[in-house]
């Protein structure tokens, strides 16, 4: 680890928007299609309306003894640059020839999907459902030019699915499967754009219950999972006084079945992948043959 000074004298001054009035939007604005659950915010459920009209307090004590209950364990993988570089050369050829580009989060996102969805099969967590949904998170900051240009540092996330049948997820190692998945992954993050944030922000907003209800049906469901990817914060690159960390990991995801993707240390480099689910999921996970592609 290599200490540093910092100069407080030479710190560039930085103006923040906390206000969550930026967000609001004319209800006029234009918009791609919405969630289909999205599109009357009065139907929510009566757990949602009631959880939304609850304090912030309670609700964040309703919220941490759920959680807390929970029987989910965080499992952490690693990928190193040439396994990364593997995995994303066996998904390229098959990409669909209307996607001009696939990123790191479409491919690592679309192993952890087939993982995801293998695991819940063969662990017996799937009802008869046809389709496994990828719950992707977003910040809707670098799509919104008022966001970016107030330096908004609130809660500026959405999730957006994106949905593929298990037919084509629960076969052996192919990987037409990991492209599929991707493809679809790269699609659902193309769709939000300025004009769906400021629909979506306009629903939230008309009824506080919308975003709630969403969560606790993400939480229900059993054929899905959350994913967030990390890898452009400079975890790194942070020093207050003792050195950059030698490692960083989430100690704690919010959903049941939770995935992220950080960092790996630059002088390790690649990416670190974190699961939280419950064991009988997690030893399929681990037993999975698409591991051979990274």
């Amino acid at each position: 680890m290599h200490n540093k000074v910092l100069d407080i004298n030479n710190i560039p001054a930085l103006r923040f928007e906390h206000n969550r009035a930026v967000l609001e939007t004319d209800k006029h604005a234009g918009c791609n299609a919405l969630e289909p659950a999205l599109r009357e915010p009065s139907k929510c459920s009566t757990m949602a309306n009631w959880i939304a009209w609850v304090s912030p307090e309670l609700r964040g004590r309703i919220f941490h003894y759920l959680l807390s209950s929970r029987r989910t364990r965080n499992y952490y993988y690693s990928i190193s640059e040439a396994g990364y570089k593997r995995l994303y050369q066996t998904v390229l050829p098959y990409a669909s020839p209307d996607i001009l580009h696939l990123s790191t989060n479409d491919v690592i996102t679309a192993l952890a999907t087939v993982l995801f969805a293998q695991a819940f099969h063969k662990a017996g967590r799937i009802d008869g459902a046809t389709d496994f949904m990828t719950n992707i998170m977003l910040d809707i900051r670098p799509r919104m030019k008022r966001l970016s240009r107030a330096n908004y540092v609130g809660n500026a996330l959405l999730i957006k699915e994106a949905t593929n049948p298990l037919d084509i997820l629960l076969q052996e190692s192919a990987p037409q499967a990991l492209a599929t998945v991707a493809c679809s992954i790269r699609r659902a993050v193309n769709s939000v754009d300025e004009r769906y944030c400021n629909q979506l922000g306009y629903m939230f907003n008309k009824a506080r219950c919308s975003y709630v209800d969403m969560l606790l049906q993400i939480t229900k469901t059993k054929n899905t999972f959350v994913c967030t990817n990390h890898t452009r914060f400079k975890y790194y690159e942070m020093d207050f006084g003792n050195g950059v960390p030698a490692l960083v990991r989430p100690s704690f995801l919010v959903f049941e079945n939770d995935f992220v993707i950080m960092p790996a240390h630059p002088d390790v480099g690649g990416f670190e992948l974190a699961f939280t689910t419950v064991p009988e999921v997690a030893k399929h996970i681990d037993d999975s043959k698409y591991w051979q592609f990274c």
